[in-house]
């Protein structure tokens, strides 16, 4: 290379020196000078980027990678087209100049001609040198070569040997072919592989395999560039938002169409790498689909579904099936918020309703399903009130065993209000009003035994109590008068005790003072202590001459009074005596009943003043005399409570008639509960759902439509003519009445009325004076 340039540069010495010579003879300036050599190297280079003189005066011809020297055309018409170009940049007074370069002698041209052909016959030798050196070392910078030795071909091909040409274009154009095939299949770069084909041809312009390939490669080019342009990015966001299966089948009609031939058979990275992208982004979405589900799933298992709702609903809807694995959680998450939705509601109610435990259940159970912060408030409250409810149950108990029962009720009570189902609460509270009832029982009958001067039997029953709560105030307040009235009755006993006996009518007791109203009952009952009002009645100062005074009683047995010593005696009217009174305190009398009764049927009577003496009759009691001898006997007992309802009133029977209608009774007045038998009359003709009811006497007599659904007891008629029902009477005492209706047109028939009375009836049913 360094002789070919001294060769160059001595040439061009020479050569130049000539034309310098011609040039300036022709009267040429330096600058046209200058531009003619630039033409005429121009003429002669084909580098890729062109030819030009540089500072040396050497003409260079250069490619993309680099510029080499080269010898300058002898074509005629370069040297024309370069004096053509001189001209015309001569103004039009220089002319002439033209016009003797135009006739140019051709003895000069000759030597010029000369000069170059020898020069060139150097240089082709040294570049068909510099050829098979390049192919030589093309394992290396392949491409680069070729084209390189390509280049310097078509620069040296017009000075070389046939031999020479055959060789180098056998060994370049399937190389360049080869390049071109390379970069349209491995690379995609048809655009390259034209390049290549194109460089190939200025070795040989008339190859057809050359022509074929430059044909299909230009044949792809413009599918490819779209495929490139635009499918290639298309299927990338495909495959970025998800949508793989649609990024899969555009790949495949790509492969489709590159099997068919409409696209090149390439290896194009673009385009092969949308497979791995694919691949990749499938891993990647199923990993990331994965990790979804599984966080959905530990924060439902955290009771937190709506962060696991909003999961589902950012999770990309592109993801095609990946997003129907994650959608599929979607109902379940769903029906757990409802549910816990459902349960807190559900715990709303039962609270409004008082049942704090079910609503207890129902918040934790929402909590269960889901966290909530309201829910967990709602549920932190019935926590701390039931817990405050069994503090107030403790203290209640506390009070309780301490005697404290009506504080223990109020405390209890208050733990109730707070929880109002609660098993424990319930049951203390419900022992305590039961034990307070039975106290309270407990202590009113002792109270009564008490004011009855029954001191023994107030003391057994305060026993009763004792075991019950015996530091319950009111047991302590009746013990403690039990205890002053014990005090009292001693004395009293030992005043008596000092007094002289006697059976004399005055001693002691004047008549006088026991003239007045007293109330009449028994105090035992079949050897049972009771305390039992039988009526009240009156002793009077009207004495009757052998018998006694006389009652204003309720009962034969009761009909005469007369005191014998410190005893009362009550006579019947057959003259029998049937109770012995003794005083017990100057008010209060007490004694057995001697009349005739069963052996076990043990009966004590009481006498209590009710109103002050009358006066007006002392002085008769206390004068009159008994003749005690002709007292009458009696053997039977009845006492009526009250003095208005006589035994015949109670037993006459009672019926109404209204042509063919009526209602009949047995009696007028029956005891509570007691068994009515109702006969009745009726046309054959009334409806079948006619009836007979029982009414309270105040309901108006307004027809059937008034008093339906306002009867006790009702019986339909079923059409019978005559017939029996059977009722039970009312519990309540007063006036009732039983009405007959007819269906057909709403009119109360015929009605008969009837009374419920308290009757107490002792009877010895096996006296023969006995009357039912």
């Amino acid at each position: 290379m360094k002789k070919f340039k001294n060769y160059m540069t001595n040439l061009r010495k020479g050569y130049l020196a000539n034309l310098t010579n011609v040039m300036q003879n022709e009267k040429m300036s330096a600058k046209e000078q200058k531009s003619f050599l630039n033409c005429m190297c121009r003429n002669t280079g084909d580098g890729m980027l062109g030819s030009h003189i540089d500072g040396k005066g050497i003409c260079l011809s250069c490619g993309p990678l680099s510029c080499w020297p080269i010898p300058i055309s002898t074509k005629k018409s370069g040297v024309l087209k370069c004096l053509n170009q001189i001209a015309r940049e001569r103004y039009s007074g220089d002319q002439a100049i033209f016009k003797e370069f135009h006739k140019l002698d051709e003895e000069t041209y000759k030597k010029m001609h000369q000069l170059i052909e020898e020069s060139n016959s150097k240089v082709v030798e040294d570049r068909v040198k510099k050829i098979y050196e390049l192919i030589k070392t093309m394992d290396q910078d392949y491409e680069k070569k070729a084209f390189k030795a390509a280049n310097i071909f078509n620069l040296a091909k017009e000075f070389m040997s046939q031999k020479d040409k055959k060789e180098i274009k056998s060994i370049l154009i399937p190389r360049l072919r080869n390049i071109a095939h390379l970069r349209m299949s491995k690379r995609g770069d048809i655009k390259g592989a034209i390049e290549a084909i194109k460089t190939a041809q200025t070795l040989d312009e008339k190859n057809d395999a050359l022509q074929r390939d430059l044909a299909q490669y230009k044949k792809w080019l413009e599918p490819w560039k779209r495929v490139v342009n635009e499918y290639i990015p298309d299927i990338k966001k495909d495959i970025d938002r998800g949508e793989l299966k649609k990024a899969s089948q555009k790949f495949r009609d790509i492969a489709t169409k590159t099997s068919n031939g409409t696209y090149p058979p390439t290896s194009d990275p673009r385009w092969l790498n949308l497979s791995k992208f694919i691949d990749k982004k499938k891993i990647e979405i199923s990993k990331k689909t994965q990790d979804t589900i599984k966080n959905i799933d530990d924060l439902v298992q955290k009771s937190d579904p709506k962060s696991a709702l909003k999961l589902i609903d950012d999770f990309p809807k592109s993801w095609e099936n990946y997003s129907d694995m994650v959608e599929s959680k979607r109902e379940s998450v769903v029906d757990r918020i409802s549910n816990a939705t459902s349960q807190e509601k559900a715990g709303d109610t039962s609270q409004e309703n008082g049942d704090i435990y079910q609503a207890l259940s129902h918040y934790k159970k929402s909590q269960e399903l889901q966290k909530n912060r309201s829910v967990k408030k709602k549920y932190d409250e019935l926590k701390d009130r039931i817990a405050k409810a069994q503090k107030q149950l403790q203290k209640g108990r506390r009070l309780w065993r301490d005697g404290e029962l009506q504080q223990a009720i109020g405390e209890v009570t208050q733990a109730q209000k707070l929880v109002t189902n609660n098993k424990a609460i319930n049951k203390t509270l419900k022992a305590m009003h039961i034990q307070k009832k039975m106290m309270d029982e407990t202590l009113k009958k002792a109270d009564r035994l008490i004011e009855y001067k029954k001191l023994d039997q107030a003391r057994d029953t305060l026993r009763k109590a004792k075991r019950i709560n015996s530091k319950y105030p009111p047991y302590v307040e009746t013990i403690e008068r039990l205890n002053g009235v014990k005090k009292s009755k001693k004395k009293h006993q030992e005043k008596l005790a000092t007094k002289t006996k006697t059976t004399k009518i005055d001693l002691g007791i004047k008549p006088s003072s026991l003239v007045g109203r007293w109330s009449f009952g028994r105090s035992v009952h079949y050897g049972k202590s009771v305390d039992e009002h039988l009526c009240d009645l009156t002793l009077t100062s009207e004495l009757v001459e052998g018998v006694g005074y006389k009652i204003k009683s309720c009962h034969p047995n009761e009909s005469y009074w007369i005191l014998e010593g410190e005893r009362l005696l009550f006579v019947a009217q057959d003259k029998t005596v049937t109770t012995k009174f003794i005083q017990v305190e100057p008010d209060y009398w007490e004694g057995a009943y001697i009349g005739n009764i069963h052996s076990n049927e043990k009966i004590m009577h009481y006498l209590k003043r009710l109103k002050s003496i009358d006066k007006s009759h002392t002085d008769k009691a206390d004068n009159a005399s008994i003749n005690k001898s002709k007292l009458p006997q009696v053997d039977t007992k009845m006492v009526v409570k009250s003095s208005k309802d006589t035994i015949q009133n109670i037993s006459k029977p009672i019926s109404v008639y209204n042509g063919t209608d009526g209602l009949s009774l047995t009696k007028s007045t029956f005891e509570p509960k007691e068994k009515i038998t109702l006969s009745f009359k009726a046309s054959p003709n009334y409806p079948k759902k006619s009836w007979i009811g029982m009414f309270k006497a105040d309901l108006p007599h307004d027809g059937m439509s008034a008093n339906n659904n306002k009867e006790l007891a009702y019986y339909y008629i079923e059409k019978l003519s005559n017939g029996t029902f059977e009722f039970v009477a009312p519990t309540k005492e007063g006036d009732y009445d039983f009405r007959m209706f007819e269906s057909s047109n709403g009119l109360e028939v015929v009605m008969v009325k009837f009374k419920v009375r308290e009757l107490t009836l002792d009877r010895d049913k096996k006296s023969k004076n006995y009357k039912k």
